[in-house]
This record gives structure tokens, sequence and C-alpha cells, in this order.
């Protein structure tokens, strides 16, 4: 590992960040009294904590309305087949 060229380039070289990470995104949301989590359910808190605690809510929040589809609207009183409307 290049010590010197990470110092230089002020990058962190203990581990110090990351726990302090893991303790801000885990532990402060996954282990409040009373809790408990199936892996499913706890990675997607984790994953929904992440995009907040980064910043990026709004812009992930925007592109998951455009890629989820419309919800599809059935009629039930209008059992009839569909013509075409004629321009006015």
């Amino acid at each position: 590992m290049d010590y010197h060229g990470y110092r230089r380039q002020g990058l962190p070289l203990g581990s110090g960040v990351t726990e302090a990470a893991c303790k801000t995104v885990f532990t402060r949301r996954l282990k409040q009294s009373g809790m408990g989590w199936k892996t499913a359910g706890g990675q997607a808190i984790v994953d929904l904590r992440v995009l907040w605690l980064s910043g990026v809510w709004q812009q992930a929040a925007q592109a998951y309305r455009k890629a989820k589809p419309l919800p599809y609207r059935d009629t039930l009183h209008d059992s009839a087949p569909k013509r075409p409307v004629k321009a006015a």
C-alpha cells in the first residue's frame, strides 16, 4: 500500500472513518431497542438510509418514479369493446 502517496492526497489510512460510517448507517437505525430485522428488510432500510445520508434522495426518488410503470386502471363498469374516438 502506498501510504505516503495516500497521505499526500489526504485520504484516510485508518479504519476509523469506515467504523464511524457503519455506526451512523447501521447502529443508529437497525439496533434500536426492541427491533429485529430479517436480511431483506434490513437491507432495504440500509439502502434507503444511505441514499438519505449521502444527499441523493431526491435524485433517486425521481429516477425511481420515472422507471416505475404506471398502474393499470381497470374499469369494471365498462365491459364493452373500446371504439376509436373520432376527432372533432
